[in-house]
């Protein structure tokens, strides 16, 4: 978190855009904080639970744990959300690129549904006893 805090300042600081050759770590690390606040509830308890389990002590587990958490992030970020977020977007540009409804008369029988009879009221006497 203090690595995040001093990028944001270290950015704020800086006058004009940015550049080209600007390094992208303070954006990774803005993208890994979201994999974070979801994984950390879950993943988190469970890497200490392991670790203390395999005779690490509890401080050094949770150090050991933070810095598993954030490779686990840094790897949904860098890899797994760009292949997601290709194919979504190579799926969702088909949808541009359906044909046209077809007229009435020329769908399937089907598609016009089971032509059931609808129903028919009925008249019903109630005598009161």
């Amino acid at each position: 978190m203090l690595l995040i805090a001093f990028a944001a300042n270290r950015n704020r600081r800086s006058a004009g855009t940015a550049c080209a050759e600007a390094p992208a770590y303070p954006r990774t690390l803005g993208l890994i904080t979201y994999p974070l606040y979801l994984t950390h509830n879950v993943l988190g308890p469970a890497i200490i639970r392991a670790l203390v389990d395999a005779g690490l002590d509890a401080t050094s587990a949770v150090w050991v744990a933070l810095g598993m958490l954030v490779l686990v992030c840094w790897f949904i970020c860098a890899k797994i959300e760009p292949a997601v977020r290709s194919a979504l977007m190579q799926s969702l540009s088909y949808f541009g690129k359906l044909p046209q409804r077809r007229p009435a008369t020329r769908r399937p029988a089907l598609a016009r549904g089971l032509r059931l009879p609808l129903p028919v009221p009925a008249k019903v006497n109630v005598a009161a006893s």
